[in-house]
């Protein structure tokens, strides 16, 4: 995509010059090409889908809005360069990914507004999905195909009272390292 914007903006910045043929994957590419590419992960991944079922069970669920409510919210957050450097430092010093700490950020900022599930006997442990980008995944030759190539990975965790981020941002980290290492997130595909 970026070459393609790139090649575009290039274009629109001197219309009178004759563009460079812009040259992009030969085929479509999408998952199954890696899928076949890689059967050993795609095997672990198959062969771990009953511990991630198992811990989805356990993961406590938010009430849903009655169905006739079509509201949708977000909240945005803007960090400057000082305070994501920062935290990109501390990630460093902790061990931990940026994506990790933010990941930590987000459970510990959760939690008191899933306060009941501490006295759920199933669904005591509260998670998070993350998107990832797989295209490193794919054939070099598929690599610059104009698609996204995304997977979903999920993290859970007790979130016992008093826990600092440093160990949640570990324990985070120990998680995503498992299933980045073992190529978890086909599970998501």
């Amino acid at each position: 995509i970026a070459r393609l914007l790139t090649h575009l903006a290039c274009a629109l910045a001197e219309p009178d010059a004759a563009p460079a043929p812009l040259v992009l994957a030969s085929r479509s590419s999408g998952y199954r090409s890696t899928l076949l590419r890689h059967p050993g992960w795609v095997l672990k991944a198959l062969l771990g889908l009953p511990r991630m079922v198992a811990d989805a069970r356990h993961a406590w669920r938010v009430r849903h809005a009655p169905i006739d409510d079509s509201r949708n919210a977000f909240l945005y957050l803007h960090l400057d360069a000082t305070r994501t450097g920062a935290l990109r430092v501390t990630a460093r010093q902790w061990g931990v990914t940026f994506n990790d700490l933010l990941t930590a950020c987000l459970l510990q900022a959760l939690s008191p507004m899933a306060a009941q599930r501490r006295t759920a006997a199933r669904r005591n442990r509260l998670a998070v999905a993350s998107i990832l980008n797989m295209r490193r995944d794919l054939h070099p030759d598929d690599r610059d195909a104009v698609s996204p190539f995304l997977a979903a990975f999920r993290v859970s965790h007790d979130m016992p009272d008093g826990i600092a981020l440093q160990q949640l941002a570990q324990d985070v980290q120990r998680q995503t390292s498992h299933i980045k290492r073992h190529h978890l997130y086909l599970q998501s595909l």
